[in-house]
């Protein structure tokens, strides 16, 4: 028997291309000979009803499959035109003219070149880049502008896919957190839409959640800063929000992960191929092989994607519960006092011990010290 070599990519076009039309003329063969064959032996009125059934099922998931690619592909071009305008803010603050052109190319660059789907045609990139090149710098020093473009993408997609909306607020409240605009009014603007995000936090990814929380921040130091119930309400929304994710976060950490865990990035196709790793699934023929090896590399882009997930949550899990520690002592060191629904917050949203402890303590030591 010859041997087949193991480079074949010059022909891979070609054999896509046979290989699908081999199976287009074996489904036309089944067409013909199975379903014409078995009709004369059917009851009609049950044959009718299975296929108005099928065509019900199919027309019922296709539609379900194309409303889901059609609200990613929003989201995508959503973040498209958001990017730019972002990125022309924190142009503005460059000082020598010449690295802030080239930073403006740069940053147009990829606005349309990250994060869109694969599938965008030709106009619609061009449509794209149009609108990133008709950003102007500085355009955005309107804080009132921003709040009403960034209002029209939060009323827009409030309603939709919740990871979606929670990453494009995400991307709205960069600029606000960052001084772009001066006055306090611009963290007061971040934090609302920070919030909007994570009215059901469960329902998007648990980093999205933790990156959120930091635009989640009442003010304690300004002359315009919230007093009595309104600062005691908002407390309770910060610190609330910042122990479900807490929890969440170390619930999310797996004990037995490896981080010295050998992968692969390209696992071997069945071996009955006698093709090499790498290869498409459209290269194997035999459809059992070939949903072997579609398996095979689904199973090994999960492991690859969880393992650097948890390789993330563990930085994650350096910073966030000791920012969230300082964040929680500091809003109820200050008055109204109200240490009792602490604990019952604590006590709630579970976590660590020792942290708790540690929590109350500095609390405690902080009133003592203000008292007279």
């Amino acid at each position: 028997m010859a041997r087949i070599p193991m480079y074949r990519e010059p022909l891979h076009d070609f054999e896509c291309s046979r290989n699908r039309l081999r199976n287009q003329e074996k489904w036309m063969g089944i067409q013909r000979k199975g379903w014409v064959a078995m009709i004369p032996h059917i009851d009609t009125t049950y044959c009718v009803a299975g296929v108005c059934l099928l065509l019900v099922a199919a027309i019922s998931f296709a539609q379900e499959a194309e409303n889901g690619q059609m609200e990613k592909g929003q989201y995508e071009e959503e973040l498209a035109r958001i990017r730019p305008l972002i990125q022309s803010m924190a142009l503005r603050r460059a000082k020598d003219p010449k690295e802030q052109e080239l930073a403006r190319i740069r940053a147009l660059a990829q606005s349309v070149t990250s994060g869109r789907p694969e599938d965008v045609k030709e106009e619609e990139l061009a449509r794209i880049r149009a609108l990133a090149q008709s950003v102007i710098l500085g355009r955005a020093k309107d804080l009132k502008e921003y709040e009403e473009f960034a209002d029209e993408i939060q009323q827009k997609w409030s309603k939709k896919n919740r990871e979606y909306h929670a990453r494009l607020m995400l991307e709205l409240c960069r600029p606000l957190s960052s001084g772009c605009f001066g006055g306090q009014r611009q963290y007061e603007i971040a934090r609302g839409y920070a919030l909007s995000a994570l009215g059901e936090p469960d329902a998007i990814p648990i980093e999205v959640e933790l990156e959120l929380i930091g635009h989640v921040m009442t003010d304690t130091f300004s002359r315009t800063r919230p007093r009595g119930e309104d600062f005691a309400r908002r407390r309770r929304i910060d610190v609330k929000a910042r122990l479900h994710a807490w929890k969440r976060l170390k619930d999310a950490i797996d004990p037995d992960w490896d981080p010295n865990e050998e992968l692969q990035v390209n696992p071997m196709p069945p071996a009955a191929t006698l093709l090499a790793s790498g290869v498409a699934p459209e290269a194997i023929e035999d459809p059992a092989l070939r949903a072997e090896y579609e398996a095979a590399i689904e199973t090994n882009r999960k492991k690859i994607e969880k393992h650097a997930q948890q390789h993330r949550l563990r930085k994650w899990l350096k910073r966030f519960p000791k920012n969230a520690e300082r964040y929680i002592i500091r809003m109820y060191s200050k008055r109204p006092l109200n240490t009792a629904e602490l604990e019952q917050y604590l006590a709630e949203y579970g976590g660590d011990v020792t942290a708790k402890k540690r929590i109350l303590q500095e609390i405690s030591a902080g009133t003592d010290k203000a008292k007279p």
